[in-house]
């Protein structure tokens, strides 16, 4: 449900018939936050990712994940992802840290 929600253009209006949550889903999706903050600082070849928030399902994965791709893409090595201020970690933000590993392991 959530992928035919997202691939909806911004302009796009919500569903005037069906479920409520389907509703429910949409404004949600129209509504959604982002909280994750991400902070970038380099100690010499090191590349630190300070995390704060949730890195959960949806916007907050989607940004982790965004960040780590460019800095691989980028030619960053060595990255240090700073979850001390993590409120919550999901199998999103698990996979996102996870994918990264593997792309640098190549």
């Amino acid at each position: 449900m959530w992928g035919s929600l997202r691939n909806k253009p911004s302009n796009a209006a919500g569903p005037k018939k069906g479920s409520v949550w389907r509703r429910i889903l949409w404004a949600l999706r129209i509504n959604a936050v982002v909280d994750l903050q991400i902070s970038i600082q380099e100690s010499g070849d090191v590349t630190i990712l300070d995390l704060q928030g949730r890195a959960t399902i949806g916007a907050d994965s989607d940004l982790l994940s965004g960040h780590l791709q460019k800095l691989v893409a980028n030619g960053v090595r060595k990255l240090l992802l700073n979850l001390a201020d993590v409120t919550q970690l999901d199998s999103s933000g698990i996979s996102a840290i996870v994918e990264t590993n593997v792309s640098l392991g190549r």
